[in-house]
């Protein structure tokens, strides 16, 4: 299959989250295995990080399976409503993992572990880990929202801005490493950087979250998710409906 960056379309965005999707499950995976064997807060805060990454794309390829290929317009615009807010909730769940394991990290002071946990062996480990990481996610999350302001898909944006925030924070455990390295008492320099991405994703979630609130969009309700079984719906149904109303949200 064809892969077109100077005019992506559908097809280029379910590629791309299908990429991204194999990429954040693995550095997932590696990133929690590795806690468990170090110890270590920030190794586990990188697999948990890409863990609601890998959840995010998921959302977007969802959102674009089909695209372009039959299947009704209408439904498309509803997987790409349900699938910003639900990205929304994955920033602010983010936020509140990642923000809580750097504020752990910051009240524990110098009893806790440094980046890496288990001495240089374990910082050299979770240096091969993050540094990769930061530059292959910075570089998706750019292609990401190239892609999505190409094909102009919120969601799709949305996930490219939690995937650079992704790269952030693999580029703040490498600075920890770094500093620690050097001076140990610039322990809190990585849970610093967390803090940051942490405080700005939940502020941008809750304002995507709050906006859709006030459109009536109750995405708190189980009914706002259903789409009937992702069948389209029948047109005569389309059209009984007023513009702004959508089928899936009568009670």
């Amino acid at each position: 299959m064809s892969f077109d960056c100077t005019s992506p379309g559908p097809r280029e965005a379910f590629a791309i989250s299908v990429l991204s999707l194999v990429l954040t499950t693995a550095a997932a995976a590696a990133g929690i295995v590795l806690a468990l064997r170090l110890g270590s807060t920030a190794t586990l805060g990188f697999g948990l990080e890409n863990l609601v990454d890998c959840v995010s794309s998921l959302l977007v390829a969802w959102r674009f399976w089909g695209g372009g290929e039959g299947t009704n317009e209408h439904m498309l615009a509803l997987r790409e409503e349900r699938a910003a807010i639900g990205i929304a909730l994955c920033f602010v769940l983010l936020a509140i993992v990642v923000g809580g394991a750097a504020l752990m990290e910051v009240l524990t002071g110098h009893d806790a572990e440094p980046p890496g946990g288990d001495g240089e062996g374990g910082s050299a480990l979770l240096l091969l880990l993050t540094a990769p990481s930061a530059a292959i996610f910075a570089a998706l999350g750019l292609l990401k929202l190239h892609i999505g302001a190409a094909v102009e898909s919120a969601s799709l944006k949305e996930d490219g801005t939690c995937t650079l925030a992704g790269a952030l924070l693999s580029l703040g455990v490498c600075v920890g490493v770094g500093l620690v390295s050097v001076d140990p008492s610039l322990w809190w320099a990585d849970a610093v950087v967390a803090l940051v991405v942490a405080a700005a994703l939940l502020l941008h979630g809750g304002h995507t979250l709050l906006a859709a609130a006030r459109r009536s969009k109750a995405w708190w309700r189980k009914r706002f998710w259903k789409l009937r079984g992702f069948v389209p719906f029948p047109q005569e149904m389309l059209e009984r409906h007023d513009e702004g109303e959508r089928p899936d949200e009568k009670i």
